[in-house]
C-alpha cells in the first residue's frame, strides 16, 4: 500500500490532506485486495455445486464499488494518523494501527455490493455471504496486511483460513459488536503479535511527514 504523500500537519498545526495520487493509490491496492477475496470465496463456494465460477480476466462487473465511500476511507485513516501525532506526543502510528483503522473504516463504510446473480443470470456468490460480504473482508484486508508486513520485515506469518476460531469471533464482532477505531487498533496489534512471529510492534508507519 502506497506510504509517501498521505496527509500531514505544517509548522501551524493544520491539517494538509493527502494528494490524490495518494487516495488513488491505496483505493487501488484495496480493490487488489478486494478482487482477490472475491475469487478465493467463490472458489470455496463452488465445492457445494451451486454457485458458479468466476470467469478468468477482469471481475469488475461482477461487483459494485461506492467509489466516494472508499475514498473517504483513506481520508479518514489520514486523519486519524494527524490526531494521533498531535495529541500523542508526537508519536506516529505503527502499521499494524494503520492497518486497524483501514479495517474499521471498510467495516463501518462498507464500500462494496454484490447481486445475488450476475447479469448472466449465474449466482456466484450465496445470500449470506452477500449480507456481510464488507465485514469478511476487512478481516481479509486485515490478515492480508499483515501477511505482507511480516514478509516485509522477514518475520514468519502464521496463516488463518476462515474455519479458524479467530476468524469466527473477529468476524462476528466485526458484524454486531461496537468496536471504536482505537480498540481495533489495540485489537490489530494483539492479533500481529500472534500471527506474526517475533513482531514487537515498534515499526512505524511514515506517512506523515
Amino acid at each position: 500500500m502506497a506510504k509517501d504523500n498521505g496527509g500531514s500537519i505544517d509548522n501551524e498545526k493544520i491539517y494538509r490532506p493527502p494528494s490524490d495520487t495518494y487516495v488513488m493509490e491505496v483505493c487501488s491496492s484495496i480493490i487488489n485486495v478486494w478482487e482477490d477475496f472475491l475469487r478465493i470465496m467463490n472458489r470455496n463456494a463452488c465445492r457445494n455445486g451451486k454457485i458458479t465460477l468466476l470467469p478468468d480476466g477482469v471481475i469488475k462487473d461482477y461487483y459494485h464499488l461506492n467509489r466516494y465511500g472508499l475514498k473517504s476511507i483513506v481520508y479518514q485513516v489520514e486523519k486519524r494518523k494527524v490526531y494521533y501525532h498531535c495529541f500523542h506526543n508526537g508519536m506516529d502510528i505503527t502499521e499494524c494501527k494503520a492497518i486497524g483503522l483501514y479495517t474499521f473504516w471498510l467495516n463501518q463504510i462498507k464500500p462494496f455490493f454484490l447481486n445475488e446473480k450476475g447479469s448472466d443470470g449465474n449466482t456466484y456468490f450465496d445470500v449470506d455471504f452477500i449480507e456481510t460480504v464488507n465485514s469478511k473482508f476487512a478481516y481479509y484486508f486485515m490478515c492480508t496486511m499483515l501477511a505482507n508486513l511480516a514478509e516485509q520485515i522477514n518475520m514468519p506469518f502464521k496463516v488463518v483460513d476462515n474455519k479458524s476460531h479467530l476468524y469466527k469471533e473477529f468476524a462476528y464482532s466485526l458484524q454486531f459488536r461496537a468496536i471504536s477505531q482505537e480498540s481495533l487498533m489495540i485489537m490489530t496489534e494483539l492479533i500481529a503479535g500472534v500471527l506474526i512471529e517475533g513482531y514487537s510492534g515498534m515499526h512505524l508507519e511514515k506517512s506523515l511527514n
